[in-house]
Formats: C-alpha cells, sequence, structure tokens
C-alpha cells in the first residue's frame, strides 16, 4: 500500500523534532541542576523576555515566507524579510540595550536569524535541511554547555547561530533576485500586518505566564513550572513540526492535507492521554525529587495539549489555505484576553497550578474558535 506523501514528510519533520527536543531538554536540565531552581527561575525570565521580544519583532514575515515563499515568489519574500529583519535588529539592540537587558536582546536576535533560516527551508520544502539545521544548532548548545564555562544565555545564542549558518545557503541563493515590485510588497504587508498582530498578541499573552507568575509567586514557583513548561515544550514542537509540514501544503492548495493533519493531530491526542499516568516518573527521571511538587503542574499542562494539538489543521486551513489573516487578528484579540484574566486571577490564587490552568482554558477556547471559524469558512467556499 503506498504511503502518503505528507505522512512521510511529517514522520521525517517529527522525528527531526523529537531528537531536537531531547537535545534541547538535556539543555535545560543541564541548566536547571548547574543553577538551583532560583537561578533557573532567572535564566528562564531572561530567556522568556528574549523568546516575547523575537515574537513581537517577527512582524509576521515568518508566516509570510510560508505563504508566498512556497511558490515562484521566494526570492522576492526572502528579500523583502531580509531588509525588515535588519530594520528589527536594530530597534531591538536599541531598546534593549538602553534598558540593559542585553542577553535578552541577544537571545531575540539569535531567535530570529535561526527563524529566517528554518523559514525558507520549510517553504521550499526542504524537510531533511530544516531537521538538520535544527539538530546542530542544538547539538552545538548542549556541548558548549558541557565543555565551556560560557553562561547559559551565551550558549543559547550561539547554538542558534548555528541553525542559522546551516541554512544561509539556500537565503543567499534567492536573495539576488530581489525586484522592487512595489505591488507584491503591499500584498505582502496586507497578509503580514494582520498576522503579526495576531502571533504578536498569541505570543504576549503565552509569555506573560512567568513575569505573571514571578509577581505572584516568586522565583521557586517560575522555576517549577519552567521545570514542567521546558519538559513538555517536545510536544510543542512536535505540534510546530506538522504544522511546518502542512503550512506550504495549504497554501498549495493541496487537496487531502486537512484531513491528513487532522488525523496525525488526533494521533498527538491519544499519545499524550497515555503519557499522564507518567507525571511524576518523568518528573524524577529528568529533574530528581526536588521538582517532584511540580507534579500537578505537568498533569495540567498535558492536558492543555489536547485542545492545542487539534486546533493546528484549523488554525492551517484558516490562515495558510483561506489566507484569512484579520479572522486570525480576531481570534487572538479574544483569545489574549482570556489568557490574561485566566492568568491574573487563577496565578493569584493556585500559583504554578493556576498558570497551568490558565492554559487549559485558553487552549480550548482557541480551538473551539478555530472550529466555528473554519465551519464558516468552509461553507463560504462550497
Amino acid at each position: 500500500m503506498k504511503v502518503k506523501k505528507s505522512f512521510i514528510q511529517s514522520l521525517v519533520v517529527t522525528s527531526g523534532t523529537v531528537i531536537n527536543a531531547v537535545l534541547g531538554l538535556a539543555f535545560y536540565i543541564l541548566v536547571a541542576k548547574k543553577l538551583g531552581v532560583e537561578g533557573f527561575g532567572q535564566f528562564s525570565f531572561v530567556l522568556g523576555l528574549g523568546i516575547l521580544v523575537a515574537e513581537l519583532g517577527d512582524l509576521g514575515i515568518n508566516a509570510a515566507i510560508i505563504k508566498f515563499g512556497a511558490g515562484e515568489n521566494f526570492g522576492k519574500i526572502i528579500s523583502l524579510a531580509t531588509m525588515a529583519r535588519i530594520i528589527v535588529f536594530g530597534i531591538i539592540l536599541g531598546v534593549l540595550g538602553g534598558l540593559g537587558q542585553l542577553g535578552a536582546g541577544g537571545v531575540a536576535i539569535g531567535l530570529l536569524l535561526a527563524y529566517f533560516s528554518t523559514q525558507s527551508l520549510l517553504a521550499r520544502q526542504k524537510y531533511f535541511w530544516q531537521a538538520g539545521a535544527n539538530i546542530l544548532g542544538n547539538s552545538l548548545r548542549l556541548v558548549l554547555l558541557l565543555v565551556t564555562s560560557l553562561p547559559a544565555l551565551t550558549v543559547f545564542f550561539l547554538g542558534t547561530l548555528g541553525t542559522f549558518v546551516m541554512g544561509l545557503p539556500n537565503i543567499l541563493g534567492n536573495i539576488r533576485k530581489f525586484s522592487w515590485d512595489l505591488g507584491f510588497a503591499k500584498e505582502v504587508w496586507r497578509f503580514c500586518l494582520p498576522t503579526a498582530g495576531s502571533y504578536s498578541l498569541v505570543s504576549l499573552s503565552a509569555k506573560l505566564d512567568i513575569p505573571i507568575l514571578y509577581y505572584f509567586a516568586g522565583p521557586a514557583a517560575v522555576g517549577l513550572y519552567s521545570s514542567v513548561q521546558k519538559l513538555t515544550s517536545v510536544l510543542a514542537q512536535i505540534a510546530g513540526a506538522l504544522d511546518n509540514v502542512f503550512a506550504p501544503k495549504f497554501a498549495a492548495k493541496e487537496k487531502g492535507a486537512f484531513r491528513e493533519y487532522l488525523t496525525l493531530g488526533i494521533i498527538g491526542v491519544i499519545g499524550i492521554i497515555g503519557v499522564i499516568p507518567l507525571a511524576g516518573p518523568l518528573l524524577s527521571v529528568a529533574y530528581g525529587t526536588k521538582y517532584l511538587p511540580a507534579q500537578t503542574v505537568l498533569i495540567i499542562f498535558l492536558i492543555s495539549y489536547l485542545p492545542f494539538f487539534l486546533s493546528g489543521p484549523f488554525l492551517g486551513k484558516i490562515l495558510y489555505y483561506y489566507g484569512k489573516a484579520k479572522w486570525f487578528l480576531g481570534i487572538s484579540i479574544i483569545n489574549s484576553f482570556i489568557s490574561l484574566m485566566s492568568l491574573v486571577v487563577l496565578g493569584s490564587l493556585f500559583k504554578e497550578n493556576g498558570a497551568a490552568m490558565a492554559l487549559v482554558i485558553t487552549n480550548t477556547a482557541t480551538l473551539i474558535m478555530y472550529v466555528f471559524v473554519h465551519s464558516l469558512l468552509a461553507n463560504k467556499d462550497c
């Protein structure tokens, strides 16, 4: 029986993601053990700030590279993205440097460089190369942490540069194709601006958990919460890997992509349910018994990923197949409000457990909204 190409590509990207997740988790475990609970909480705060700045500074370019780079306009979108990235880098250095947060600025710039490479590879559906670029970056990060005495944030930055370098030939080979097509630029920014607003809101609401928890409960609670966040990050990466496989397929309007993506999402949900009873042993093996108080947080986190895995196919079709960036923006506004209110109320009452509960509420509400909007667009399409 012939195996579907999408499933093979999903297996390739997911396998690479799992390898990367293991390497990344090893990095965070070593940092957590080296710094202790409070030190790891401080590290997570600066890292989280850098990640937030990177996602806010993306300006929708990551999604645009997939949307427009899957066809004949790859050279144009790469050139436009290069100019946007250079401008953003200057702003990040100026603002965060002035605030005395150069560590977070380095994280942000490194991530934007890495994203630039991986998105350009995904747009051309070079899945093996994209997986290799991420593996190289994560391996470099882990090796540097083991054999040098460099600060953890510096090591993180150098790892992102490794990923960027792997994808650089793909970028340089197309950037010279740039032409001053103002019509194309306007089309890109009409897509980018609401998309950027959407991802910025989603990112802001998702990254506020640590600052809010830090305010209400202190660094120890953040350390416990962050340990679970890093441990379950493999699930977020797998979900992201599936999106990376299917986003260019939605953009190219390939038949059957939605059904295949949804099937994989359901398989992911079944797998997560099977992992829930193993929450305690997972924490003990990964971090040691001193992190066992985070067992309840881990269970709640796993539950929050059930609606998260099912949301991917609906968002992918709304954003890339239908190109409805404004619908995505509307959902993101509502999503951000729900997330913020849940974090403030539940985080203040139940600390790290409450912050995890807010994630369940937010992801469930988001899935409901995606399904509703998708049904509306599908009916109009008919």
